[in-house]
């Protein structure tokens, strides 16, 4: 980030309408319009203030950086694991597989229970007694 008394080379920064015009260009779909300042936040995008409201993006981060749809990455990668797992399987090689199932929440948690002491537990009836009170 240039300093203050700094004069800015206004070619290798973009407004934030152009990094949204080029951030289209690259990615082939309309971006969000806040998709420069989420990428700037998460580091990946350098910037400069030049007030509190205009900020400029680094040309260099943005003109090679291609926005992908959300899930896009996850198909790519399921569908190269199972492309290598093909490959294993015609060289003859063992393959690896993962289990793949539903991660467990507190709902779907078996719960761990902790046995009580019989003389702590009274009951009459089929009642519980409260025995503090």
């Amino acid at each position: 980030m240039p300093e203050q008394d700094e004069i800015l080379n206004m070619g290798e920064w973009y407004t934030l309408p152009q990094a949204i015009e080029r951030l289209n260009a690259n990615s082939g779909y309309e971006v969000d319009p806040s998709t420069p300042r989420i990428l700037a936040r998460s580091g990946k995008v350098r910037t400069h203030k030049l007030t509190e409201r205009a900020t400029l993006y680094l040309r260099a981060d943005i003109d090679p950086y291609v926005v992908e749809k959300r899930g896009t990455k996850v198909a790519r990668a399921q569908r190269q694991r199972s492309v290598e797992m093909k490959r294993q399987k015609a060289k003859g090689g063992q393959v690896k597989t993962r289990k793949v199932g539903r991660p467990q929440t507190r709902a779907t948690r078996p719960r761990k229970t902790q046995p009580v002491a019989q003389d702590e537990k009274q009951s009459e009836g089929g009642r519980a007694l409260d025995l503090a009170g």
